[in-house]
């Protein structure tokens, strides 16, 4: 009976497929064959079956589990200490080498468990190259074709299987490693283990053998966090990094392209009245001018900040025409100077080229000194003062505290849910069960992208105790590092940092109630998609969040109407083709108002929570949704709908670069055809709430990219940063305050670029390199090799490129501009000290 089950199901799923859509094999003889179809589906059920995540093992578990006879019970009632050193001592010697790689292979198919599918496209690109080679009959198939494209299948297969077994085993390590030496209870270490534990941190950490980034203060440069114990080389940086985590703050990963963005995000700050201190973390990527730029929007008075220079008068004069800011609005804020501070982490990574995009922000948030961080995009918008993210339940229980993004329609696939599961303690894994490693729960299991919706968190914000989960930056090193298949399976950085805690066994993160909301105004009736039913209709480019009590705390992509003004080509698109163009164009020169948000009711499950092989569930209800009613973006040449209800939660729209969303509270229920599913929530906000949005708006949208004289605040300003407000120790200092000297010291010290031997990645040493202090004098020969940027001294190489400091450009075009590049260091160092040349100066 058994086998009758299986064989009714497997003819049931290739029925399912075929009425999908997702093969095309109607036009090859070979594979029309009912058999046929049957077979490869049966194969396809027994591919799902092989990888399924409850089968894998740590590939070393049974040569471990050896050394203690195999008893994983009396393995399991040792101490922690005693498990964790056995467990380490192993690895040294079965895999003396281990350290977290990038190549853990290539060659990833996640189609792999699909053969009836890859087996259709090797035949259709046969099919069409034997019709360029005018043969009579191409879409005959032979024994010799399907043989060929069987073995071309078991050879990606074998590729696919040992990534996933390799990620899989380096995850199991990276967890373990977090469990006992970074877990909730940390370890008591003898020498043993604090060996294991520095050696592993090195072995873990892709910064491990760098030096530590550089921190600007005000106009005083650091070549380490002024209120930290120095960084010797050879240090543990990962040891140094977590001992050293204080306070509370904001975090943004800067560069110039992003400096506009975050002078706004400066500017709504400091009307929102924000006391909490700011890291701006860059790769040598953010130029002297554009840091200036964000310092006079950080440092500037009430009245500087508010004036002409650094304010569009004529965005302020929108809400306020008779612009007095001794008025009300302006007058009652104090619009507070903002503590901020640079942090320079190209020292800590040079060579470490792999880390390059949206991680970017991974980078940010390791080098950040925070304990608590509120890790921002540059185009958030917070509608609260940051401090209330930190206060809020969410974050205060769990020390998580992740917002979901919108509910779009957006299936993801088994393959996908099934490898990131693999990377997760199960209850399966007696080596994690042993080890006292977490299993995950349905909290991880059950959520949205792990039952087939690809879109589950959104990152523009991310509030994280980084020391009570710090171990989640190793699953986030080993996601960055990667690359494929993590790219091709989730939206840069967006689901990362959920998954990274769920791979290390910690689910203590709280996501948000609400998924994302539209927020802006209700449609009017004659611009509805759906001008005939009873769902509220809010259309935007701004996903917002929500609440649980109904505060809408931020907004994502900025806080103009487009992100990018795209009025020219979106005014010939319904309903924007219906406004007169004085009314577009002066709304999409206006700030967003915001009046409501709408959520959508959420998607019913897609997948079961285990992702069983069998998918018969899951193509069963793909399959009504095929039949469903097609939405207006579905159909060409449609404008408005009005005798049906909306189909889907989201409705995209050609506006704002194809950013522009239509939302509704309401949509055909899935389970009920011809009901409304009225599940969705409708948030209204008050007059004085859409006043304050109204302010903000202008506050953000006024916000102007331009350097004024200001007075550094003095280091001792303030009492929320650790960086300003060290009296420990007097840290390795490069430049003093407030004086011009120490300005052009700054300027040699952070506008060297490197050269084209850095680029190819060449080793550095005593015949490549000459030091320079910031006195101008360039020492030689031993003091080359015993001092690395410490003692108001930089090493550099030789003929190294450095920056022009009154021409921004973007560094990666430094080579396109010739013009601004000087290879002569002996030129570098008179321009900015004067010094006569000489010739022992240079050599």
């Amino acid at each position: 009976m058994a086998k009758l089950h299986k064989r009714v199901v497997v003819l049931l799923i290739a029925i399912l497929v075929f009425a999908l859509g997702g093969f095309q094999v109607h036009r090859y003889r070979t594979s029309r064959n009912p058999a046929f179809l049957s077979l490869m589906a049966e194969e396809d059920l027994a591919l799902r079956e092989t990888f399924h995540y409850p089968n894998f093992s740590y590939t070393l578990a049974d040569k471990f589990s050896a050394t203690f006879k195999g008893n994983w019970q009396a393995f399991s009632s040792e101490s922690k200490a005693n498990k964790c050193l056995k467990f380490f001592e192993f690895l040294d010697s079965a895999d003396p080498h281990w350290e977290l790689r990038k190549n853990l292979g290539s060659g990833y198919d996640k189609n792999i468990v699909r053969k009836l599918n890859f087996m259709s496209n090797e035949f259709k690109k046969l099919a069409q190259q034997r019709t360029n080679e005018g043969h009579s009959d191409p879409y005959k198939i032979t024994r010799e074709d399907q043989d060929n494209a069987s073995r071309l299948f078991e050879e990606k297969l074998a590729k696919s299987m040992a990534m996933e077994q390799n990620m899989a085993d380096s995850t199991t390590v990276l967890r373990i490693f977090g469990h006992c030496f970074y877990g909730k209870e940390r370890l008591e270490m003898d020498d043993k283990l604090r060996d294991i534990y520095k050696r592993y941190n090195k072995k873990i950490c892709p910064f491990a053998d760098s030096d530590v980034a550089h921190f600007e203060v005000g106009n005083s440069l650091f070549t380490h966090n002024p209120s930290d114990p120095n960084f010797h080389n050879g240090d543990d940086v990962l040891d140094y990094s977590y001992r050293n985590l204080k306070g509370s703050g904001i975090v943004i990963s800067a560069a110039s392209r992003y400096s506009r963005d975050i002078v706004k995000f400066i500017h709504l700050l400091r009307a929102l009245g924000n006391k909490l201190p700011i890291q701006l973390v860059y790769r040598s990527d953010l130029l002297a001018k554009a840091r200036k730029s964000l310092m006079s929007a950080a440092y500037s008075t009430k009245e500087e900040l508010l004036g002409e220079q650094l304010s569009s008068h004529k965005v302020l004069k929108q809400l306020f025409p008779n612009l007095d800011i001794t008025t009300a609005e302006f007058k009652d804020r104090e619009f507070p100077i903002q503590d901020i501070t640079f942090i320079n982490a190209h020292p800590a990574i040079s060579g470490k080229s792999d880390f390059t995009h949206y991680s970017s922000k991974i980078i940010a948030l390791f080098f950040s000194t925070f304990e608590n961080v509120l890790l921002f995009d540059a185009d958030t918008v917070p509608l609260v003062p940051p401090q209330t993210f930190l206060e809020m339940k969410e974050f205060t229980d769990t020390g998580a505290y992740f917002f979901r993004d919108r509910s779009l329609r957006d299936s993801n696939d088994w393959v996908e849910t099934n490898f990131f599961s693999k990377l997760m303690p199960h209850n399966s894994s007696p080596l994690d069960m042993a080890m006292g490693v977490k299993p995950v729960t349905d909290h991880t299991m059950g959520n949205t992208y792990m039952t087939g919706w690809r879109h589950h968190q959104e990152a523009g914000l991310v509030v994280i105790d980084k020391k009570r989960h710090f171990s989640s930056l190793f699953g986030l090193f080993a996601l960055a590092l990667w690359g494929e298949p993590i790219k091709s399976l989730i939206w840069g950085d967006k689901e990362m940092y959920w998954l990274a805690m769920s791979m290390m066994g910690d689910e203590d993160y709280t996501f948000n109630k609400y998924s994302a909301a539209s927020v802006g105004d209700v449609s009017e009736i004659q611009n509805k998609l759906y001008n005939n039913t009873k769902a509220v209709e809010v259309c935007s480019s701004h996903p917002g969040h929500v609440s649980k009590d109904g505060v809408l705390l931020w907004i994502n992509s900025g806080f103009s109407f487009c992100k990018k003004n795209s009025f020219v080509r979106d005014q010939k698109h319904f309903p924007f083709s219906t406004f007169l163009r004085e009314v577009l164009e002066k709304m999409y020169d206006e700030p967003l108002h915001i009046r409501l948000a709408v959520v959508p009711p959420d998607l019913p499950v897609l997948r079961p929570v285990t992702s069983p092989p069998d998918q018969t569930v899951e193509l069963s209800t793909l399959l009504q949704f095929k039949k469903r009613r097609k939405d207006i973006d579905e159909q060409d040449e449609l404008r408005q709908i009005s005798t049906f209800n909306p189909q889907k939660g989201w409705i995209k729209q050609p506006g704002c670069l194809a950013y522009y969303y239509c939302a509704y509270d309401a949509v055909e229920s899935y389970s009920r055809a011809g009901d409304l599913d009225t599940s969705g929530s409708l948030f209204t906000f008050t007059d004085q709430q859409r006043r304050e949005y109204d302010f903000l708006g202008v506050i953000w949208s006024s916000g102007v990219k331009q350097v004024i004289d200001f007075k550094y605040p003095d280091l001792n300003l303030g009492t929320s940063s650790p960086v300003l407000h060290s009296k420990n120790q007097e840290p390795t200092k490069v430049s003093d305050a407030n004086s011009k000297e120490s300005d052009q010291k700054l300027k040699l010290y952070l506008n060297i670029f490197k050269s084209e031997e850095d680029e190819k990645g060449a080793e550095v040493n005593e015949d490549n390199t000459q030091l320079i202090s910031l006195k101008g004098e360039l020492l030689a020969g031993p003091e080359t090799s015993d001092n690395k940027e410490s003692n108001n001294q930089y090493k550099v190489r030789k003929g190294a490129k450095y920056e022009d400091e009154d021409n921004e450009f973007e560094k990666e075009k430094v080579r396109e501009r010739p013009e601004h590049l000087k290879n002569n260091m002996n030129e570098f160092i008179n321009k900015f000290f004067g010094l006569q040349p000489t010739a022992s100066r240079l050599e």
